[in-house]
């Protein structure tokens, strides 16, 4: 074993950070180390932005906790873009604010940016162990580019539906999957149920039946297990966690937060995802 891949392996097993010995270690995070004569060795592990999404987007974060690696850290790299391409709808009300800060993203993915960001750094990365993972980015940033063209706020179902099949197209490309015609029709089936579940929530003068609800629900059961049994369980995680939500939808205390009986801050569906990742620890 030569020296550096030597030193690297320790580095990793370090539980403290020591100055006086020029080390900076971050349990599972990004480990560097000068050597008198080499440059700085950087290990890629994508301990950030794992938590990140954990926070930030929890319940892409649990579904993309069962793909397998090296895959499974390339998306959430791609789930903490998504979700920062999203919260500029929540920053800026004008469209040309909304691309003017869509370029500064496109521009992050050119080679030699640099910035403190951690969604940026992870970026850089990805597209370093993945060149072509460049342009799958790209992709969803442009999705989101044409969903911001005429207004921020209100962004249509075409254009969710655009943004939303973007975002698979690039998950498919990050884990190495290959876009087949049954992958396609699976993903359009889940676009589908989640366009429906967004006009609910949307649409607050139309509450579905709950007839129409179990509907949905069974949709979305059906199709997870066709995708199981083809093999494709891992990468239609998201269906579960859909079906669980959609099942929320049957609550009395959902029903009375859309016809204004009872505050957003009470609505009891967001606390799922928790419940889900404390099962999973």
């Amino acid at each position: 074993m030569s020296r550096d891949s030597d030193l690297s392996t320790r580095c990793r097993r370090l539980k403290f950070c020591s100055r006086n010995r020029g080390l900076l270690s971050i349990h599972c995070g990004i480990i560097c180390q000068k050597f008198q004569t080499g440059e700085v060795i950087i290990l890629q592990i994508f301990q950030h932005i794992r938590d990140y999404c954990r926070h930030s987007d929890s319940e892409s974060f649990l579904a993309a906790l069962f793909l397998p690696d090296p895959g499974r850290h390339y998306v959430f790299t791609l789930i903490a873009l998504n979700h920062e391409l999203a919260e500029i709808a929540k920053k800026v009300y004008e469209p040309l604010l909304a691309q003017m800060r869509l370029q500064w993203w496109r521009e992050q993915l050119e080679a030699g940016a640099r910035s403190n960001s951690p969604v940026v750094q992870a970026l850089q990365a990805t597209i370093e162990a993945q060149p072509l993972s460049r342009e799958l980015f790209l992709t969803l940033i442009d999705a989101y580019g044409s969903a911001y063209t005429d207004a921020v706020q209100d962004i249509s179902s075409d254009d969710f539906s655009a943004i939303r099949q973007a975002y698979w197209y690039c998950k498919l490309g990050l884990v190495g999957q290959a876009y087949t015609p049954q992958i396609s029709d699976l993903i359009q089936q889940a676009i589908r149920l989640e366009c429906w579940e967004r006009s609910c929530l949307s649409d607050m003068a139309s509450i579905p039946t709950s007839m129409e609800i179990e509907a949905e629900r069974n949709k979305a059961r059906q199709l997870f297990r066709y995708a199981h049994k083809a093999g494709f369980g891992p990468l239609f995680a998201d269906l579960v966690l859909l079906r669980l939500r959609l099942g929320q939808l049957l609550s009395p205390k959902w029903r009375k937060c859309q016809s204004g009986q009872l505050s957003p801050k009470q609505h009891p569906w967001r606390g799922v995802a928790l419940v889900y990742e404390l099962i999973l620890r």
